[in-house]
């Protein structure tokens, strides 16, 4: 392992050195809160297995935007279709909202927008419609044969009002009226629509009366949706701890068994509150965010200069690159396995971690 790669307070240390202080703060507390940012299944399992063992809590850097759709799972149902699927079916996508090509920079080409179906039932080009973001990408402002421009916070009520025009009921007189009803006539005629939107632009809401949208279209044609995340790292946490504990993320083990609590378990407000007091992030890709001040924090991170305002850092090696792995990948909407390309010699998020809880016993952390 380089050796430049641990510090205390920006202080260099040992690998060992830096696990058993690691081990020492998580011993101590009485209420550690897990951060997980990049990470793949290995080591969002570790972390897991590591929160159970001192009774921390578990949650995710994206969990706020990851939970706005979990939300509409739960009490909706959602249609979902992969980017490939997509790709060779759709003839119909309806693009809502601002900053889809900024959080899926290969969008365009991943969802071949430019393209013809290759398996539409008549290949012609692909009708593209936008609701909200015309101005943010002038590629998809290309493509587009039509726009209802908007800002983000104007979605919620012109997504109620393109539902209403399906199901033509009436509308209040609005600047937008016949627009809504052009577009609303353009998704009837789809033999293959798909809906793209971000939860980082709409609320729980308006993400159901997009499902909901697609589920009135479903009725007389095909209609599915793709949801643009900031990653797929939200769904790789998401899904390993529910097949680990029954529960996605902001879960808690302070009684030795995981409860999930969407607010209780919030890291954010955890660390606000003063109920946590410490803080474990961990993340794969370089950059930590911006941390608090009144409590230690043990960043496992692939930042390599030393921060006086971490307690224990460790860096670690990114997915892909210095280790193998499996992990969520937006292409295809499914984990997948990555080679590692080029060791640096960085140990894995799994591996640290593993050498961590090696080093606590069970319920050692005070409940």
């Amino acid at each position: 392992m380089p050796q430049d790669a641990c510090f205390t307070e920006g202080r260099l240390l040992s690998l060992a050195e830096a696990t058993d202080a690691a081990a020492g703060l998580l011993a101590a507390s009485r209420l550690a809160v897990f951060l997980i940012g990049a990470c793949d299944v290995a080591g969002t399992r570790a972390a897991i297995r590591l929160a159970t063992r001192v009774g921390g809590v578990i949650d995710q850097s994206e969990s706020t935007g990851a939970f706005r759709e979990l939300d509409v799972m739960r009490s909706f149902g959602r249609f979902i279709v992969t980017p490939n699927e997509a790709r060779q079916r759709a003839d119909t996508v309806l693009l809502v909202g601002s900053g889809l090509t900024k959080l899926w920079p290969d969008m365009i080409e991943r969802l071949g927008l430019a393209e013809l179906p290759r398996l539409g039932l008549a290949p012609q080009r692909r009708r593209i419609l936008r609701l909200g973001g015309s101005a943010d990408d002038p590629d998809l402002s290309t493509l587009a044969g039509q726009t209802i421009a908007a800002q983000d916070e104007a979605l919620p009520t012109l997504i109620a009002a393109l539902r209403a025009c399906n199901a033509h009921r009436p509308l209040a007189r609005s600047a937008d009226g016949d627009a809504l009803n052009t577009m609303a006539e353009a998704l009837k005629q789809a033999k293959f629509g798909v809906i793209v939107y971000s939860p980082a632009s709409l609320d729980a809401l308006a993400i159901e009366m997009l499902v909901g949208l697609a589920a009135d279209l479903n009725k007389a044609t095909r209609f599915s949706t793709i949801s643009v995340g900031a990653s797929g790292n939200a769904e790789t946490a998401m899904q390993t701890c529910a097949w680990m504990t029954g529960f996605p993320v902001r879960t808690g083990f302070g009684r030795l068994y995981p409860e999930h609590d969407p607010w209780r378990f919030d890291a954010s407000r955890l660390i606000a509150s003063g109920e946590a007091d410490a803080l474990i992030c961990i993340s794969s890709e370089p950059g930590l965010p911006v941390l608090p001040p009144r409590i230690p924090v043990v960043a496992l991170s692939a930042e390599q200069s030393g921060r006086t305002d971490v307690k224990v850092q460790i860096t670690i090696g990114r997915l892909g690159r210095d280790h193998g792995g499996v992990d969520f990948a937006r292409e295809t909407q499914s984990l997948v396995g990555r080679r590692a390309s080029a060791a640096a010699g960085f140990p894995s998020a799994a591996s640290v971690l593993e050498q961590i809880a090696e080093r606590i016993s069970p319920g050692a952390a005070a409940c």
